[in-house]
């Protein structure tokens, strides 16, 4: 019997040295991609900074900045930051909106209101048709999280 509790305190000190092995590895690899976008260049426009995914271009209109993919013949992946105003294509409810009347599938759109930085209110839309399935908006997330007010 003794022997067993001995073996059995063994093989229990070996499982919590192995998880506490574990740890720091199980830790990096969550939070792996989720800050991309600190590597990403940034730019300052209509008050706000932000980090530009690669391969997207930038257009800055009088109330909006588009950030787009160069455009192809059948795609559609568009982010628009809105800062100030909440514009009237952005609703309440689901984020996340599929209308199946794309001419490339079906179209998403991912409707972000209000996050306030320092006084100035910012909303986000994003739109991507795809034959694909949902997409899961990395770019637009990427986008959003790296918001801040310009200096």
């Amino acid at each position: 019997m003794a022997v067993r509790s001995l073996f059995d305190g063994l093989a229990a000190r070996r499982c919590l040295w192995l998880a506490l092995a574990l740890v720091p590895l199980l830790l990096s690899a969550c939070g792996e991609g989720e800050q991309e976008w600190q590597d990403w260049p940034r730019r300052s426009e209509l008050g706000l900074s932000f980090a530009v995914p690669p391969g997207r271009e930038v257009e800055v209109r009088a109330r909006s900045i588009v950030l787009r993919q160069p455009a192809t013949y059948r795609n559609i992946d568009v982010i628009e930051l809105y800062p100030g105003e909440l514009p009237t294509t952005i609703r309440e409810g689901d984020p996340i909106e599929e209308k199946a009347d794309g001419s490339s599938g079906a179209r998403y759109t991912l409707s972000l209101r209000w996050k306030m930085l320092f006084g100035l209110h910012v909303s986000m839309l994003a739109v991507i048709e795809t034959e694909d399935g949902e997409p899961g908006f990395e770019d637009a997330w990427a986008v959003w999280d790296s918001l801040s007010a310009a200096e």
